[in-house]
């Protein structure tokens, strides 16, 4: 069965003891109109907090012909691809971005035209290699999740809509402390198909997101 929008937030909504579920985000049901409010935010917070393996893509930036506006501390800008969340977790052999970081450092930054980039004094034009961005990218196809990330984001967002349908700030408290659970298996299990010696966290399944 492949997973749905819509049933992720009917899980939420099964969660918080709501009396009805919803057909389509766009159903015009009561609480179809408040999870549709949320939901685009609570999945984006929830994608940047796991890092899943299944939204982590390394491309290969362009550099931009604007160069930043102090070039005395960097004189090369290379724009954030549009879909990105924020940087993959890295390790000191993969580093977020390449090459190597110890050696031709790097900030993230915004040039005044409001593009935010990737700025180094690493000149991708000249030298023999690319710059590349590993990094957490916007998943808006829930077939691509993996139920331990489900589980997080059901529960995020049982939260969120506790507040806003049941009105209960003790169910909000419950399903947050459930989300912050269910948060660490989901990054466990994620962390978990690397095979990466030396990575951030553990080798363990069970200690991985910790």
């Amino acid at each position: 069965m492949a997973y749905s929008v819509v049933g992720i937030v009917n899980m939420a909504l099964q969660r918080i003891g709501a009396k009805s579920s919803i057909t389509a985000l766009t159903d015009g049901t009561p609480n179809a109109i408040k999870a549709n409010t949320v939901w685009e935010y609570i999945r984006d917070e929830v994608l940047e907090a796991v890092k899943p393996k299944f939204a982590t893509v390394r491309v290969a930036l362009a550099q931009s012909a604007t160069l930043p506006a102090n070039a005395e501390v960097y004189d090369f800008a290379y724009p954030l691809p549009v879909d990105y969340l924020c940087l993959a977790d890295d390790s000191k052999d993969d580093p977020n971005v390449w090459p190597d970081t110890s050696v031709k450092p790097y900030v993230i930054e915004t040039l005044a035209d409001g593009t935010v980039c990737v700025m180094t004094n690493y000149d991708s034009v000249t030298e023999d290699y690319d710059i590349f961005l590993t990094y957490v990218r916007k998943v808006v196809d829930p077939a691509k999740y993996y139920p331990s990330f489900i589980n997080a984001l059901a529960f995020r967002l049982a939260a969120e809509l506790a507040l806003t349908i049941t009105e209960s700030g003790s169910k909000y408290e419950a399903m947050t402390n459930l989300y912050i659970k269910a948060l660490k298996k989901a990054k466990a299990a994620s962390r978990a198909q690397d095979y990466i010696e030396d990575e951030k966290g553990s080798d363990s399944y069970e200690t991985a997101g910790r």
